[in-house]
């Protein structure tokens, strides 16, 4: 299911939200103070998630634009100056699988919610992101398996050549058996 290879970019309230899921696993993602001209922006499309976190990777500054084109569906990534961009074809969000969260069929039960400091996770999934395989005949080994327990996130990959395991401490957690 090619969708799940992206993920859903959200822009509301001033904060952009970045979802994905394989179908049993959703992880939500937000990103305060989002300005566009001092206006506010609110809109939703999907991008391909490893092609996003390549351009997001590349450039070398903490602050990023995000401008979305939906006439000619075109996400553009670039840095505040203008030095460097990326611009990257999207789906309609409305492809996007329903999430866990938005999914009124769900009981509470089956719902829980954890907190990473964004730091400690972006340096963990850099960590664990090499030993993902990138062949497309391989696609099961391009994944990578979360687990939680006792409070720790542990986060495994392995393209069958090569593994990467690393563990980051979580938070706050709700929800949790």
């Amino acid at each position: 299911m090619p969708i799940i290879e992206n993920l859903l970019l959200s822009a509301e309230d001033l904060c952009l939200r970045i979802e994905t899921t394989d179908l049993d696993t959703t992880i939500q993602a937000e990103v305060d103070t989002i300005t566009t001209n001092d206006a506010q922006f609110n809109g939703r499309v999907c991008v391909n998630s490893v092609k996003f976190c390549q351009a997001v990777e590349k450039l070398r500054t903490e602050k990023i634009h995000i401008l979305f084109d939906a006439e000619e569906q075109e996400l553009k990534i670039g840095e505040l100056d203008g030095s460097a961009s990326v611009t990257l074809q999207t789906v309609l969000a409305d492809s996007f699988p329903l999430l866990l969260a938005d999914n009124p069929a769900r009981t509470d039960a089956e719902y829980f919610h954890t907190s990473v400091s964004v730091e400690d996770f972006t340096r963990t999934i850099k960590q664990v992101l090499p030993a993902t395989s990138d062949e497309l005949e391989r696609f099961q080994h391009a994944t990578i398996c979360a687990d939680l327990k006792d409070m720790v996130l542990e986060l495994a990959a392995t393209d069958s050549r090569r593994m990467a395991i690393q563990r980051v401490t979580v938070q706050e957690s709700s929800g949790l058996r």
